[in-house]
């Protein structure tokens, strides 16, 4: 990473820690990037209060998660069904994942996000809030599961402190 933002003509700092006690000061980063890390945080609303700590006024978070498929659905079931091995297999990544719920809860002025599912075109953030893609994930009608296709669908967010 540090050798790509060098060659970019960024400056970064990558310093160790972990998402419910980061170790730096109040109001001192312009952006927090989090990509598919809440599913294995142990404390999810501690480390969104984190993460809104250390960002400066107007400083923004940019997450994108997996998320849990919606309830009912065929994608869902499966989701409770695994999530069990899921988790000891893999670190601990929650399947039946809600990232947005911390991220309410927590004081951001702004909130845009949007669920999508790999592989849709035309995703795109909203002013107005919920701008749905494919909020479902895969389902039996469409025909054999891809890859991964527990990990479904996902959301992208953008926050601003």
């Amino acid at each position: 990473a540090r050798e790509n933002a060098w060659h970019a003509g960024i400056s970064l700092d990558v310093v160790p820690g972990i998402a419910e006690s980061l170790p730096l000061d109040s109001g001192s980063v312009d952006v927090v990037v989090a990509t598919m890390l809440l599913c294995s945080v142990a404390d999810r609303a501690a480390a969104v209060k984190e993460m809104h700590r250390i960002l400066r006024p107007g400083g923004r978070l940019v997450m994108v998660e997996h998320v849990q498929a919606p309830k009912g659905s065929a994608l869902r079931l499966l989701q409770t069904a695994f999530n069990p091995l899921q988790r000891r297999v893999m670190h601990g990544c929650r399947l039946l994942n809600d990232p947005m719920r911390f991220v309410a809860d927590a004081p951001f002025r702004e909130l845009e996000a949007a669920h999508f599912t790999l592989g849709d075109d035309g995703v795109a953030l909203g002013r107005s809030g919920w701008q749905t893609a494919s909020a479902s994930g895969w389902s039996p009608a469409d025909g054999p599961p891809p890859p991964h296709f527990l990990l479904s669908p996902h959301l992208a967010l953008i926050a601003k402190a």
